[in-house]
């Protein structure tokens, strides 16, 4: 089966998880399916390559044999501001390492466009004052630097008009346009109460006027926001794989294991292993029952469900848990840490009612207001032990060293996987099938 090769791009604020993302779809596409075609040796198997290190340079060699380039990639193009803060967005072709100019050209081309809409601050709200407050500080211009490099970030709504310039501006000339955006904004306004607006549902007639084809999210806020898209344009995926397997490592047990035959991978069930009754999974609210249940049924554990009751958005007034915590390690699975307001309500409750450790567990990091100084301080007053968050947020490595309770898992691989099963026009409940072995395929 021949097919095109998908044309990978990236708005400024997904350019860190766009680069994961092409990382992995080289290893995987080039590393493992051209191994026929290319006469490579069978990796992991006979002519077992020693290192990983030898595994990338295989790769590397053979994709510069057949493309002309060293590494799947993300593609050139140019966005900038105009002075008053328009988005600016052109292609330009773009030379080689080894000197050679390469066609940024997207026409008839399948086109991807990797997003993460939200950017977080450099410093949070503790950190900055006790910057400004130190003698480091003193000079005016250092300060006024520091609070400009602080606002650097674009906001949701900037890098969402970008993404619709980008997206309407590649439509022009391309085959299709595919967007994947781990964290999709605006996902809690998805119902009217009062008079508010449905900006989950502007936000989709958005994408589809720009000219997107079909959208990739990971763990929806709400499951009916698919309902704002045309049949087949939304894909709700699940970060469950990364985490699952970061919960296991957690509590000492692993998943899977190596079966005899190659390649072969016998899953274990994780509820078959027979936990202690030391570990329990919740949910913070009732909102997200069935989605801890899911994590409770894999694990085999109980479930305990937080009942809070929210006077206004991002306010938590009280908690109170249904369920047994004494002397358990709990799991806490939510989809989003905003201002991690019912997070540091539900911990400080379970810690009073005699929890062992808590780990918080979540898709998308946003950490917006107080939420980095509220997990600072349950880790400093021993509450906390850590949280574990994937990437579709992204944040740099110096971060997990200033925060010890920081745990990030990439989920770089199942985007990657997603792209090869919609390219080849596979099916992406693939993506988290571990022993699945795709076709080989041959990239025009």
């Amino acid at each position: 089966m021949a097919i095109h090769k998908p044309v990978l791009f990236a708005t400024r604020c997904g350019k860190q998880l766009g680069n994961e993302v092409a990382v992995e779809f080289s290893k995987y596409l080039f590393g493992y399916l051209f191994r026929d075609e290319l006469k490579l040796p069978k990796l992991m198997t006979q002519h077992r390559l020693e290192t990983e290190e030898e595994r990338v340079k295989h790769i590397r060699r053979n994709n510069l044999e057949m493309f002309g380039d060293e590494d799947f990639h993300l593609c050139y193009s140019r966005i900038g501001n105009f002075s008053d803060g328009e988005v600016r967005f052109d292609l330009r072709d773009y030379k080689l390492q080894n000197g050679d100019m390469m066609s940024n050209s997207v026409r008839e081309k399948d086109v991807v466009i990797i997003h993460s809409p939200y950017e977080p601050p450099f410093f949070s709200i503790d950190e900055l004052v006790g910057l400004l407050t130190s003698d480091q500080f003193n000079d005016p211009e250092q300060v006024k630097k520091l609070l400009k490099d602080n606002e650097k970030r674009r906001s949701v709504n900037e890098n969402t008009m970008e993404l619709l310039f980008v997206a309407s501006t590649l439509s022009q000339w391309a085959n299709s346009i595919t967007l994947v955006s781990p964290y999709h904004p605006y996902s809690r306004q998805d119902h009217m109460i009062g008079r508010e607006g449905i900006s989950a549902r502007t936000l989709a007639e958005l994408y589809q006027t720009a000219g997107i084809n079909q959208c990739i999210f990971f763990d929806l806020h709400s499951k009916q926001i698919e309902g704002f898209f045309p049949r087949g344009m939304s894909e709700n995926l699940s970060a469950s794989p990364v985490l699952l397997e970061a919960i296991a490592r957690d509590m000492g047990i692993h998943g899977y294991k190596r079966g005899k035959a190659k390649r072969e991978h016998t899953q274990i069930k994780y509820s078959e292993l027979g936990l202690s009754s030391d570990y329990v999974i919740a949910s913070p609210d009732a909102g997200g029952t069935q989605r801890a249940r899911y994590y409770a049924k894999v694990f085999g554990t109980d479930l305990v469900i937080g009942d809070k009751r929210r006077p206004k958005p991002n306010e938590v007034a009280e908690i109170r848990i249904i369920g047994d915590v004494a002397s358990k390690n709990v799991y806490v699975i939510d989809d989003i840490i905003d201002t991690a307001g019912t997070m540091d309500n539900f911990a400080r409750r379970a810690k009073s009612q005699s929890a062992r450790r808590i780990i918080f567990v979540a898709t998308h990091a946003l950490f917006t207001g107080s939420a980095v100084d509220r997990l600072d301080k349950l880790h400093n007053d021993e509450v906390l032990d850590k949280v574990i968050v994937t990437n579709s947020v992204y944040r740099d490595a110096d971060y997990a060293c200033k925060h010890k309770w920081f745990q990030v898992e990439s989920i770089a691989p199942l985007i990657a996987k997603a792209l090869y099963e919609l390219t080849t026009g596979g099916s992406l409940s693939n993506v988290h099938e571990r022993n699945y072995e795709p076709e080989t395929v041959v990239f025009k």
